[in-house]
């Protein structure tokens, strides 16, 4: 059997609702927490397959 995470975007993997950004809506509005990138890292060394979820509406990335 696999194991996997479910993250959820907003607040776990990106910062939100601080002085840089409220939401997120274009790619440029994405800022990164600190650490999360290694910690995802290690969850994958670990063998978890990694979801990344979110229940923000639809964005205007793909436009």
């Amino acid at each position: 059997m696999k194991k996997a995470i479910f993250l959820d975007r907003d607040g776990v993997l990106n910062e939100v609702l601080s002085h840089r950004v409220k939401f997120v809506n274009t790619p440029e509005d994405f800022y990164l927490l600190e650490g999360a990138a290694e910690a995802v890292a290690d969850l994958s060394k670990a063998g978890y397959e990694i979801f990344v979820v979110t229940n923000q509406a639809e964005s205007d990335w793909d436009s």
